[in-house]
């Protein structure tokens, strides 16, 4: 079960969550992000975990991020798997 604290992999993004991006850069962030292990930091009210994240921008312009993700956006770190 995911819980805060939990450590999840990120197995796939939808597309719908990210209308403000381009085809191209969903394609990126979608190739940054999946298989990636994240920590969870929330669970909200409707189940989805949050993730944050730091994105480096251009040189050194960072922007830290969160990213909810459903059951079917991830599974369980297999380390977090008893």
């Amino acid at each position: 079960m995911v819980e805060v604290g939990s450590r999840v992999r990120v197995i796939a993004l939808r597309r719908a969550d990210f209308r403000h991006l381009s085809d191209t850069e969903f394609v990126e962030l979608s190739h940054k992000f999946v298989g990636t292990v994240f920590e969870v930091e929330e669970i909200d009210e409707y189940g989805q975990a949050w993730v944050g994240f730091v994105l480096r921008l251009s040189g050194d312009r960072f922007d830290c991020e969160n990213i909810g993700l459903s059951s079917a956006e991830m599974e369980l770190d297999e380390s977090e798997v008893r």
